[in-house]
């Protein structure tokens, strides 16, 4: 797999640049750095990468309703949150209808079929507001897509295709230089594009319910 500093020097020999030594050596080095994770950011969010989905175990308690997914980020998707025990996948519910079923019937405990988003926490992980409310101790699996932090050090490893990250960070590049009055930001928009779609497809065959993707 790639590095942030293999991904930044794809960029650079395609604009014809000397390579860096580390992501950080020169304004401009930096400034296609941030092209990279910005790029990165953007093919993440195309498509639930294998990649990046896990599972979170939930520890929930007798009473508690709210909980954190712990290592999640506000960028994550859920995919599928269930009761192992018990067999169950967990409906999910509006924020509204949690509103209703919490704060207008009162306490309801027992064992949770429904589950609603909530707020994130202040270390950006996403809640989940279980209903109805635990009435003992049991595990909640929640599967989910979870992003990669910005890359930060020229060892950190990308883990999206490294081929896309480097075909839109340079989409960037050649946009902020302005060159061929355009012409060249159209060809390598229309590459990456497709460069991105064919990836997608590959994935799309491990997931035959998730078929459906778009360039938004």
């Amino acid at each position: 797999m790639a590095t942030y500093l293999d991904c930044v020097n794809g960029v650079l020999r395609r604009l014809r640049e000397t390579e860096a030594s580390t992501v950080s050596d020169t304004p401009y080095v930096k400034l296609v750095a941030d092209f990279v994770n910005e790029a990165k950011r953007e093919v993440e969010d195309t498509w639930s990468w294998s990649i990046l989905r896990t599972t979170k175990t939930i520890n929930a308690v007798n009473g508690t309703q709210n909980y954190a997914i712990t290592g999640s980020n506000p960028r994550s998707k859920l995919l599928v949150v269930y009761i192992p025990s018990v067999k169950r996948d967990l409906t999910q519910a509006t924020q509204n209808q949690m509103h209703e079923w919490t704060n207008l019937q009162g306490t309801v405990s027992g064992t949770p079929q429904y589950f609603s988003v909530g707020n994130s926490n202040t270390s950006g992980e996403i809640t989940i507001d279980l209903w109805p409310i635990p009435g003992s101790s049991i595990t909640v699996k929640v599967d989910c897509v979870v992003p990669q932090a910005d890359l930060s050090v020229s060892s950190d490893v990308i883990y999206v295709p490294s081929e896309l990250v480097i075909q839109g960070a340079y989409l960037r590049a050649i946009n902020e230089r302005g060159e061929d009055g355009g012409r060249l930001s159209e060809q390598q928009a229309d590459l990456y594009r497709k460069a991105v779609a064919s990836y997608v497809a590959i994935e799309s065959e491990r997931y035959a319910d998730e078929t459906t993707w778009e360039w938004s």
